[in-house]
Formats: structure tokens, sequence, C-alpha cells
């Protein structure tokens, strides 16, 4: 079971099976997992290379000067996987982060085939023209639902469709900040009235500022890529839940040469977060229910969380720099021998 061919199973088994996301998921329905899903199959279809392998060998590669032809197999993934991201970033507008780690999985898969698939530039402004189709187009199907349920003579198909979309994009608007895991609801609380549209619009803009920075750092593991950017939504987020970070810490088994590079203080802060999150919905449920509860006990809770779950990206970006620091220099002295 614990054979690193079995990593993907371990990281499916420790998401879906955790008492994390065992009792969220049963106490309140939600469509969380739907999402997760989504994102999983978009990134599998990326780096599935038996998935339009005989294309591309059947495809033969049409070369003129430096331009290369983007092969039909490596076409249809691309159309796949940008299709299910531009779904998910319908329904929440911070997923299309994962846009860049999904372009790094093509760009290995073209340098992986030797320039079979495509060109790097050439598969890169495809992934970004077919996220962005999509993307336009589900806005577009989205906002005719709203005209026809708008007008007098709308079907009952129309409404039904509408209906389910609206309930599946529950949570989208952030204007106002209810109590969560996170800590932006308390400072919005804090927030004078006439500066709390500007704080919901700032705050909406601190998950976009890690993207340049840790692409150009780490372009070479875009599943590394995906873990870091899913638990710094779990923390920077304006309503974080409980299954971005039980997803986000799943998604690190995928990623063991970083894992067995982080150092024992990490088992230390995983093991304190079910302790936060009992004393938190303690607390939620003596303020908010009871009444007999203090806002700021529930924020000293929320913040201990995010602490522990900081320290833990903060040991896994710190991993993976010393693993792509040793393959450099691996890299370096294969070439020194060489000359």
């Amino acid at each position: 079971l614990f054979h690193v061919s079995n990593i993907v199973s371990l990281c499916c088994m420790m998401y879906y099976l955790n008492p994390i996301t065992v009792l969220a998921t049963s106490i309140y329905p939600t469509f969380q997992g739907v999402q997760h899903l989504l994102l999983v199959s978009a990134f599998q279809v990326a780096t599935d290379r038996s998935v339009g392998a005989i294309a591309d060998r059947n495809t033969a590669t049409i070369s003129t000067g430096t331009h290369v032809r983007t092969s039909k197999g490596t076409s249809k993934k691309v159309l796949v996987s940008t299709c299910l991201l531009a779904i998910l970033a319908y329904f929440e507008m911070y997923l299309v982060i994962f846009l860049s780690p999904l372009i790094g999985c093509f760009r290995h898969i073209c340098l992986g085939n030797g320039g079979g698939g495509g060109s790097t530039k050439q598969v890169m402004g495809w992934c970004i023209f077919s996220f962005t189709a999509w993307y336009i187009m589900i806005n577009f199907v989205s906002f005719q639902l709203l005209s026809s349920r708008k007008s007098s003579d709308s079907s009952s198909a129309s409404e039904t469709i509408y209906s389910i979309m609206q309930t599946l994009n529950v949570g989208r608007d952030h204007t106002i900040l209810s109590p969560n895991i996170g800590i932006q609801w308390y400072l919005f609380m804090n927030i004078f009235s006439r500066c709390r549209h500007f704080f919901v619009v700032s705050t909406k803009a601190f998950p976009w500022i890690f993207v340049a920075p840790f692409t150009l750092r780490f372009y070479r593991y875009p599943m590394a890529l995906v873990a870091m950017f899913q638990l710094f939504l779990a923390i920077l987020k304006q309503s974080p839940t409980l299954h971005d970070m039980s997803f986000g810490i799943a998604l690190l088994l995928l990623q063991p040469r970083s894992l067995i590079r982080m150092q024992r203080f990490s088992i230390i802060a995983l093991l304190a977060i079910p302790v936060t999150i009992f004393i938190y919905i303690v607390d939620y449920w003596l303020w908010l229910e009871s009444g007999t509860g203090n806002p700021n006990y529930l924020f000293f809770q929320c913040l201990a969380y995010n602490v522990f779950l900081m320290a833990i990206v903060l040991q896994f970006v710190s991993a993976t720099m010393k693993r792509d620091k040793a393959l450099r220099l691996t890299e370096k002295q294969s070439v020194l021998r060489l000359n």
C-alpha cells in the first residue's frame, strides 16, 4: 500500500476518508468535493501520457523553420483540461491561478516528447486561448439563461438549468464576510462601513500575489505548484473551508521528494490543526448560538489554525527549493563530467 506507485491512491484516501472531510460533508451538503474532482480531473488529463499518445505517434510533426504544429493528441488534452478549469473558474474566480501549473504540465509533455507534442510557446498560447474561449462561452451561456429567466416567456428547461447553476455558485459574492475559519472576517468587522467595499476588493487580490514569483521559481514542478496554490488559497481566501485545507494537505503526498526534506516541526503543526478546529467549533457555538462567547476567542483559534497551516506551507516551499537546488547541482556536475 505504501509503495511509490500507490501515492495517488493514498492521496485520494487521505482526502475522502479523513475525519475532517467526512464530518464536514455529512453535516452540511457541499459541492466542494465536486470542484476538487474537476480540478484533479483537469490535471489527470494533462499529465496522462496515454491520452492521445496514439494520435501523437500517428500525426506527423510538420516543421517549417522554427514553427512546429501542435499534435492532435496534445490539442485534445488541452481542450478537455482547460474546459474543466474554465468551469471551476466560473464557480470560483480564484481557481484561475491553476492555469499556470496546467501550462507547466503541458510544457513537460512537450519537452519529454522531444517537441513531438508541439513547441512550448505554441502549447502555452493554445492553453491560454482555449481557457479564455471556454470561460467566455460559459459566461455567455449563463448570461443567456439569466436573460431568459427574466423574460416572461422563459421555458421551464432554462429555469431548471439556471437554478442548478445558481445552487452550485453559492458563496461567489463575498461582499458580506461571515465568520469562518479564515481571519479576514474579523478584520472586516473592525473596518469602517464606508471602507468595507475597498477592503473586500483589495483582499481578493491576496492569492494572486504569489502566482508570478512562484511560477518563475518552480516552473519545473507543476504538481508542487498545485499543492502550494491550494494551500495558499486555504489561507488567503476570504471564505476558506476545511475542504480546502484537507485537499491541500492531501496534494502534498504527490511530492514525496519534497516531503522528505521537510522538518519535523511540520508534523507538530499538522497534529495541532485538529485541536484548533475543535476549539473553533466550540467557540463558534458559544458566540453565535448560545450568545455566551466572544468573537475574540473565535478569532484566536482562526489565527492559530492559519499560523500552523502557514508553517506547513512554508516548510513545503523550503523543501521544494532544496529539491530544486539539489537537482540543479546534479545537472551541473553531470555537465562538468561530460566536458
